[in-house]
Order: structure tokens, then sequence, then C-alpha cells
């Protein structure tokens, strides 16, 4: 058993190296567009709500990343087959086809929260012109220190990730990851198995699927690129998904996970806000800085876009 679990964490590992962006490739910030609304609950309850990444509001961006990890898993079936992934596949029931999202149904599902690279991107204000919205900043490696608010329990870990829209470079991650899964699933064959199991444990496939849809999440067509678009997500288990908490929009019932900073003020690592420019500029600075002052912000940079006002 303990060998088993060593070399679980070690793939893992090797996933994780290839999904997750290194801390040394990390922006120093990273702006969240939201509106007045958006804004005010973020920092009246200093909380962030990562939403479920099948809620979002393209659903079209996940049946684009399932699709390609789909395809290059299929085209490596005679791997696959040799390293006994297929076969073990098949003796929990897992089909080849769906098999991601049977995984993302049934037993666990990522948290997202969206954010730019750019904190002051005309193509982003005007989104939120309509609304005079806001650019949140946020000291990018901080974000990594949020957790849930779930009664105490807790996922593994926050990630953070740059969403890939060249296809060259998506097929080159998804490629890595599915090479690297054979890879253990060999390895794995080397350890006897527990009795009554296949060869490969239910928890390699999950951990395997759960490989495959981290790149799913930040995989989007290429005609999304000026978004300039980075993740933070953590994963949620079924058996978890009581501890979420739902909110109305447009009469959608959506779910959502509040994230935290677990130290002792709780204060979120805000280190700018961005507001859109507008004939009563003086008046809306004011506001915000009082707003900032009030919840404990007092060192957050306050700062009109310079764009003029957007109709």
């Amino acid at each position: 058993m303990a060998e088993r679990d060593a070399l679980m964490t070690k793939f893992r590992d090797a996933l994780l190296d290839i999904v997750v962006s290194k801390d040394k490739d990390l922006p120093t910030v990273l702006a969240h567009y939201t509106t007045t609304d958006g804004l005010l609950s973020i920092m009246k309850k200093s909380e962030l709500w990562f939403s479920d990444a099948r809620f979002l509001s393209d659903t079209t961006e996940l049946n684009y990343g399932i699709h390609l990890m789909e395809e290059v898993f299929e085209s490596r079936q005679e791997q696959l087959r040799d390293s006994g992934i297929l076969a073990s596949m098949s003796f929990h029931g897992h089909p080849l086809k769906g098999y991601l999202t049977d995984t993302f149904s049934n037993a666990i599902a990522p948290y997202i929260f969206c954010l730019c690279e750019n904190a002051n991107q005309l193509s982003q204000w005007r989104s939120y012109s309509n609304t005079r919205g806001y650019s949140i900043c946020f000291l990018s490696r901080e974000l990594l220190r949020l957790k849930p608010d779930l009664s105490g329990k807790s996922p593994d870990q926050t990630f953070l990730c740059k969403v890939v829209y060249e296809a060259d470079k998506q097929r080159e991650i998804a490629e890595a990851v599915v090479g690297a899964i054979i890879q253990f699933a060999k390895r794995f064959k080397q350890v006897p198995p527990l009795p009554g199991e296949a060869e490969l444990p239910l928890s390699f496939l999950v951990m395997a699927a759960k490989g495959m849809l981290d790149c799913v999440i930040q995989f989007k067509d290429s005609c999304f690129q000026e978004e300039q678009e980075w993740r933070v997500y953590c994963w949620i288990a079924k058996d978890d998904q009581n501890l979420l908490s739902y909110r109305n929009k447009a009469d959608l019932i959506l779910p959502y996970l509040v994230m935290k900073n677990p130290n002792e003020k709780h204060l979120l690592p805000i280190s700018g806000i961005y507001f859109s420019s507008s004939s009563d500029e003086p008046i809306r600075e004011k506001g915000l800085r009082m707003l900032c002052s009030s919840k404990g912000y007092e060192n957050v940079s306050v700062i009109a876009n310079g764009f003029p006002a957007l109709r």
C-alpha cells in the first residue's frame, strides 16, 4: 500500500508539472473585471466566488477542451491497452468514449475564478461599460494561498494556470499529459494489485482524468486570445458538493465555492483597483477610496482607467 501511495504522489506531481504554471512564469498582478455589484460583494465580504466550470457563461469552452483531450487519448489506444489502462477502465466501468465527461459529472469538478493579464484592457472595459465597471488587481502568487470555506474540509491545493489559445501548444500539452499517464500506468503494473482490484486502482483512473481535465479548463479557441486569461482554481469532490453555495443569475441556479484568505485579517491580496472614467470621476474615486479604507484596504491604489467614457 505504501508503495502505491508513493507512486500515486509521484504521478500527481508529474501531471501538475505539465499543466500548472510555474511560479517564475506568474505575472506580478492579475486582474478581475467586474461590475459595481461584483466589486461591492468582493470588498464587503473579502471573499471570491469560484464558479463550477460546467456553469460558465460560454459552455462551449469545455466542449472544445474535452474534444481535444479525447482525440489525443483515443489516438494512443494501443499504448493505453499495453499499459493496462483500457482493461482497468473496463473493470471499473469506465467507457473510453465519455471517460472525461463521466468523471466530470460523477466524481470531481473544478471551480474557477477568471482573471486577465492586462489590468487596463479596452476590450474588457467595453464588456462592463454599461455598468461603469472595475478592474480589481490581485497579487497573483498570493491567490494560491486562498482556501475554501468548507466547514473544515479542504481540497488538496489551489492552482493557477494560463489559458492556452495556440492549437499546437494545446496539442503538445495534451500529448505530454497522456504520455505521463501511460508511463505511470506501466510503473503501476509492476506493483502487485490489491485483492479483487484491477492492475490500476480507481484512484489512478480518477487522477488521470483529473490531469486531462486540468488541460480542458485551460484550453480555449484562438479567437479568444485577446482576453489574455488566467484561471485560479481548485477541485471539489462530488461528496463535498453539499457544502457549496448557490446564487441566482437570470433565473439560473449556479453553484459556487467561497474562497477566503486564511490569515487572521482575512483580507484578499488586492493591490489596486481601476475604475472606468466618466464625468463624475472625482465622486466615483472618493467613494471607492472610502470603501477600501472602511474594509481594511487602506494601501490599495485607486486609478481611473484613462479611457473616455464608453457608450
